[in-house]
C-alpha cells in the first residue's frame, strides 16, 4: 500500500491505513514492518495535512530504520519527515534532512528515490525565490524519472516545473509543460496530480485571457478534484470559473463564486501562490466596478454560504471523470 497508495482516493489509502493498524495490534510486527506502517501513516496523513500527525509518525518511522541500520529506509524516512517539518513551518531543520536524505539515495543508486527528493527540494528553492536552482533540480528530476520510466513522478515533475515557469514570467512554457502532464494521464491516471494541473492549466490560460479554455480545464479540474477528495482543488478552480464569469460580464455569478472559493481556501487553510493571489486581486477589483461595498459584500457572503454542490450547480461542472483528452 505505501507505494500505491496516490492511485486511490485518500479516503481508501486511510481505509487501508486504519485496517493495517488493526493487523498490527493482533500480531508481532518486525521493526522492519513497523517502520514501512509508521512511514504509510505519515505520508496519507500529509495528504490530510495533518502534518503534526505525519511528522510523528515519520520520525517514529526514522528511529526504526536507525535502530535496523537499513541506508535506504533511513533516507525514505529523512525525505517524510522534511515533507511535514516544511509545512509546519520548520524550514530550515527541513532542508537539512532533504539534503541528507538526497545524499542518500544518490549512494544507493536509488534515482526514483533521489528525483522525488529533488522536487521537493525545489519547491523550497522556489519558496526563497531561488528559481534558477529550483529549475535545475526539477529538470535533474525528470531526466531522472525519464531514465526509470517513473512515469507518474514524471506527470507531477512536469507539473511543478510549469509551476516555476508561470512564476518566472514564461506562460507558453508552462503551457506546454502542463499539458505534457496532462497527455501523460493517458498511460498514468492520478487524480490528485491530473486535477492540479489541470487546474494549474486554467490559471495560465486565465492569464492569457483565453477565458474558454480556462473555464474548460477549470471545469475538468473540478471533476478530478472531487475524485480525488482534494476540495482545494475544487475551490482554486472554482475561483478561476469566476473570474471568467466577471470578465464575460456576470457579475453576480462571479461575486458569489468568489465568496465561495474565498470561505472554502480559508477553511482548508490553504494559501495562494503569489499568481493566485494576484489573479484573486484583479477579480476584485473587476467586481469592484460593477457593485457599491454592501451589495458586494453581500453577495460574497450568500457565496461563502453555499455548499460546494450548490457551487457546483452555478458552475455547470458534472459529476462524470474527466476525460484525457
Amino acid at each position: 500500500m505505501r507505494w500505491f497508495w496516490p492511485g486511490l482516493a485518500p479516503s481508501e489509502g486511510s481505509r487501508q491505513l486504519q485496517a493495517a493498524r488493526e493487523r498490527a495490534r493482533d500480531a508481532q510486527l518486525s521493526p522492519a514492518l513497523r517502520a514501512r506502517l509508521a512511514l504509510a501513516d505519515a505520508t496519507i496523513s500529509l495528504v490530510f495535512g495533518d502534518y503534526a500527525h505525519s511528522l510523528a509518525a515519520a520520525e517514529a518511522a526514522l528511529t526504526l530504520a536507525r535502530s535496523l541500520g537499513d541506508e535506504f529506509e533511513i533516507a525514505v524516512a529523512l525525505r517524510a519527515c522534511a515533507q511535514a517539518m516544511r509545512l509546519l513551518g520548520r524550514v530550515a531543520e527541513s532542508m537539512e534532512f532533504l539534503e541528507d536524505a538526497a545524499a542518500r539515495f544518490r549512494r544507493l543508486g536509488a534515482t526514483r528515490f533521489l528525483a522525488l527528493t529533488l522536487d521537493v527540494l525545489a519547491a523550497h528553492h522556489r519558496a526563497e525565490g531561488d528559481l534558477s536552482l529550483a529549475r535545475f533540480e526539477l529538470e535533474e528530476a525528470i531526466a531522472a524519472a525519464r531514465v526509470t520510466g517513473f512515469e507518474r513522478g514524471l506527470q507531477m515533475f512536469e507539473v511543478n516545473l510549469a509551476e516555476l515557469e508561470f512564476a518566472s514570467g514564461n506562460v507558453m512554457r508552462a503551457i506546454e509543460l502542463a499539458e505534457a502532464a496532462v497527455t501523460r494521464s493517458y498511460a498514468v491516471y492520478v487524480p490528485r496530480v491530473f486535477g492540479i494541473a489541470r487546474a494549474n492549466l486554467a490559471g495560465y490560460y486565465a492569464a492569457l485571457g483565453r477565458w474558454d479554455a480556462a473555464r474548460q480545464c477549470a471545469l475538468q479540474a473540478i471533476v478530478l478534484g472531487r475524485e480525488a477528495q482534494r476540495p482545494q482543488t475544487v475551490a482554486r478552480a472554482i475561483e478561476i470559473i469566476a473570474a471568467a464569469a466577471a470578465e464575460e460580464g456576470r457579475p453576480e455569478l462571479a461575486a458569489r463564486l468568489c465568496g465561495f472559493a474565498d470561505a472554502s481556501l480559508a477553511a482548508l487553510g490553504s494559501e495562494r501562490d503569489p499568481a493566485e493571489a494576484a489573479r484573486r486581486e484583479q477579480l476584485l477589483a473587476t467586481l469592484e466596478r460593477y457593485f457599491d461595498g454592501p451589495k458586494f459584500a453581500a453577495l460574497r457572503a450568500s457565496g461563502s454560504a453555499l455548499t460546494e454542490e450548490a457551487a457546483l450547480e452555478l458552475t455547470g461542472a458534472v459529476p462524470q471523470r474527466a476525460s484525457v483528452a
